[in-house]
C-alpha cells in the first residue's frame, strides 16, 4: 500500500474533512475517484509506473459494479410498483382465473386488492390469486356501452 495515503493529513487534505468526521459512504463518487486517481499517479514511483494501476484498474470494477447493483434494484423497485398498479387498475374489473386445481376457470368482480410481500393478491369470491392466474379481463357492468 501507498505510504503516502496511509497519512492523515493527506487524506485529510484529499478528502476534504476530517476522516474523524466524515460520515462513511458505501460508494465513490466519481470526484472522489479523481482524487485518489490523482494522488496515486502523482506519488507513483517513477520506476514502477504501472504498480499502482491494478488498484485503480479494481477501485473502477468495483464501483461500477455497486453502481449495477443499484441499477438492478431499482429496476426491481420500478417493476414492483408497475406490478401494484396493474393490480390496482383491476380493482372493480371482472376476470377470469385459473385456480390451481380447478376445473373450471373462476369468473368475477376483483373485489378488492391485497398487497403482501411475494406481490399483489387479487380478492375475487372472497379467495386471493396472483396476477399470473388471470386468463381474461372484462370491462365491469357499469363499463360497458
Amino acid at each position: 500500500m501507498n505510504p503516502v495515503l496511509n497519512n492523515a493529513a493527506v487524506r485529510n487534505d484529499l478528502l476534504g474533512a476530517d476522516v474523524n468526521s466524515r460520515v462513511p459512504v458505501k460508494t465513490l463518487s466519481q470526484q472522489d475517484f479523481l482524487k485518489i486517481l490523482v494522488t496515486q499517479i502523482t506519488s507513483q514511483n517513477p520506476l514502477q509506473p504501472d504498480a499502482d494501476l491494478t488498484s485503480i484498474t479494481q477501485m473502477a470494477q468495483f464501483t461500477a459494479l455497486e453502481q449495477m447493483r443499484q441499477l438492478q434494484s431499482e429496476l426491481q423497485r420500478l417493476a414492483d410498483a408497475q406490478q401494484r398498479m396493474r393490480a390496482a387498475e383491476l380493482l372493480g374489473r371482472r376476470v377470469t382465473l385459473q385456480a390451481p386445481g380447478a376445473a373450471e376457470p373462476i369468473r368475477g368482480l376483483v373485489e378488492a386488492v391485497e398487497f403482501g410481500p411475494t406481490g399483489p393478491l387479487l380478492v375475487v369470491q372472497g379467495q386471493r390469486y396472483s396476477l399470473d392466474q388471470i386468463l381474461f379481463v372484462t370491462p365491469s357492468i357499469q363499463e360497458q356501452p
